[in-house]
């Protein structure tokens, strides 16, 4: 494997008041444990800190445009290396207007891994609804989509998701319609991470997106909020329970705040943490902003490259 970027929407580092930042009550494990339960973990701050084997950085995701983060843009720098909310001069919700997805065609990081002549994949899942109507053209396709469609990657399906090859975007199914769910079972965030992890070890870089921490900020609902975050957490602890931290790496980035706050309804301009572990996490303190993921996680990628050369 090479790198496992798990991409969760609306995760930012937040006050530090329980009532307002489920982060701070919401049982996660892995993640807290990885920092021995260090209590600025999900506080907004200044400093990385420093875990068994991982780092936590503050990025910036404001990148000096006024107003709030949003999901297009922060994507699209996340993926392209780009400001992509300087290059438009403001931030863009939802989908990349065709300014942002000519970057990612044309920088994306799916695009740069296959021109270094390694694989790529993005595991999430498509509905079959979503997939006709990308290929009617009536689907306006996300920032993750658009980056790996221009990286040349296979669209998983709901055949995929039904043999344990692909993870749907709740983790768990369970917002699968009934009408779509042909062999597809309800199942734990233990079995999802372990799928995903599976699956990475056979790439050399590999994309998961997750949003229902998002729709759990907007909603403000402190329960959404809490059951999101600890079946990301559960998930991420089945993934790193099953991959070596002396050959692969695991990235956790966020576009833009949101979760962290629950006492506003929107984004937030709070900086995100981007938490990093296995080989290679000590070099992630040069990550400042969101354009700094996509060159670190690229270099990893080579990287690993370069070690199997010279190992053959």
């Amino acid at each position: 494997m090479g790198v496992l970027l798990l991409l969760v929407d609306g995760l930012g580092l937040g006050p530090e008041d329980p009532e307002r930042n489920p982060l701070l009550v919401a049982e996660m494990p892995c993640l807290y444990g990885l920092f021995e339960g260090h209590p600025h973990l999900f506080v907004e701050r200044e400093q990385a800190l420093w875990g068994a084997g991982a780092v936590s950085v503050v990025t910036d995701a404001v990148m000096g445009v006024p107003g709030l983060p949003q999901s297009a843009s922060g994507q699209t720098s996340i993926l392209a290396g780009e400001n992509a909310q300087a290059l438009l001069g403001y931030h863009l919700n939802g989908k990349p207007n065709d300014a942002l997805a000519r970057v990612l065609r044309q920088r994306g990081i799916f695009g740069a891994v296959r021109d270094a002549g390694r694989r790529g994949e993005f595991i999430n899942a498509f509905r079959p609804s979503s997939l006709e109507r990308m290929a009617k053209g009536t689907y306006v396709p996300s920032a993750t989509t658009v980056s790996a469609m221009a990286g040349g990657v296979r669209l998983r399906t709901f055949e995929d998701l039904a043999r344990g090859e692909a993870v749907y975007n709740d983790i768990t199914n369970e917002s699968v319609a009934d009408g779509e769910r042909g062999g597809i079972e309800v199942i734990t965030p233990d079995l999802a991470g372990r799928r995903a992890a599976a699956l990475a070890r056979l790439s050399d870089f590999t994309l998961f997106e997750y949003f229902l921490t998002d729709l759990a900020g907007h909603s403000r609902s402190r329960l959404a909020a809490l059951l999101a975050l600890e079946r990301l957490d559960r998930f991420i602890g089945a993934v790193i329970s099953r991959l070596d931290p002396r050959r692969d790496t695991v990235v956790v980035c966020s576009d833009h705040g949101n979760i962290e706050d629950l006492g506003v309804r929107t984004h937030t301009r709070n900086p995100v943490g981007t938490i990093v572990w296995g080989l290679g996490h000590e070099d992630a303190v040069r990550i400042r902003s969101l354009v700094d993921i996509k060159p670190f996680v690229l270099e990893l990628v080579l990287r690993r490259s370069r070690c199997e050369g010279r190992s053959r």
